[in-house]
């Protein structure tokens, strides 16, 4: 089964900008993202969902992950 993601962050983070990024780190595919989810929308297997809210509930088998601009920056400049 592929994974699911969630990346939470303020508007303007950068969320957006490094979304392919992003999805590319965690799952492979440049492309296997969903921008401006929010919890009334499915989750989509093998996919990073984008959202500004942390999820309110926790979903099994899901990865939540607190998206940071600066540290994400300086992960993929190694």
């Amino acid at each position: 089964m592929r994974k699911i993601f969630i990346v939470h962050g303020p508007r303007g983070c950068g969320k957006t900008r490094f979304a392919s990024q992003i999805a590319k780190s965690l799952t492979g595919s440049a492309d296997a993202y969903v921008d401006e989810w929010d919890e009334t929308q499915p989750l989509q297997h093998g996919k990073v969902h984008l959202t500004v809210q942390r999820p309110g509930r926790i979903v099994p088998g899901v990865t939540i992950i607190a998206f940071d601009s600066l540290n994400f920056r300086s992960m993929t400049q190694r």
